[in-house]
């Protein structure tokens, strides 16, 4: 329960034995069985992570997500497991989108931003551990950089691709218009408001 509010925005569960992460939004604090945080007050609203057990009906943790306190986590949007000991969450911190790695005790092990506006992300994770997001983007001179790649629309909206490993280090990063007619090996599938599409080269 929260004093203001509180909104689940992800959950996907993995293991063995099984477990359950959620990711959400709340305001002011958030309270999850005998565990309480809270944001820097009333108005400010923040992202958590949090673990749920079902074998033993209870929380393990629960925490602040994305980044240092001091700097905003806005948003997440998507978190996905990849099928052992540690998941992937993508939103906004600071003003920027994200994507970070944790452990099942909710340790970030790393965290990379890009762009410079928060957009919609969505993520998948591979059998190595992987990450690829996907999303849009809308920045005020219609270029994202992600890693070392600039990437460019003539839209009032752009779409993304990337792949980051496990370690945190960008692999490639596309824009969707250039994979539907790639032949470079890349298969995404997107979800946004100009329709879903699955790109494959």
């Amino acid at each position: 329960c929260s004093d203001k509010f509180v909104q689940i925005t992800g959950m996907v569960a993995t293991g063995t034995p099984e477990r359950l992460y959620i990711t959400g939004i709340y305001g002011k604090s958030l309270k999850l069985g005998g565990l309480d945080i809270y944001s820097g007050g009333y108005d400010d609203e923040r992202a958590f992570i949090a673990k749920y057990n079902p074998i033993a009906d209870d929380w393990d943790w629960v925490a602040n997500g994305c980044g240092a306190v001091a700097n905003k986590c806005k948003e997440i949007h998507d978190i996905e497991s990849d099928g052992n000991w540690y998941f992937y969450v993508s939103g906004c911190y600071d003003d920027q989108k994200f994507i970070s790695r944790y452990n099942e005790n909710g340790l970030e092990l790393w965290m990379q931003t890009f762009g410079s506006k928060c957009d919609m992300t969505k993520l998948t994770v591979d059998g190595n551990g992987d990450a690829y997001v996907t999303g849009t983007y809308s920045e005020n001179g219609h270029t994202i950089t992600i890693g070392d790649t600039d990437i460019e629309h003539i839209y009032n909206q752009g779409h993304f691709v990337a792949h980051i490993d496990a370690s945190g280090n960008w692999i490639w990063a596309d824009d969707s218009e250039h994979l539907r007619s790639s032949s470079g090996g890349h298969a995404v599938y997107s979800s946004f408001p100009y329709g879903k599409n699955f790109y494959s080269g």
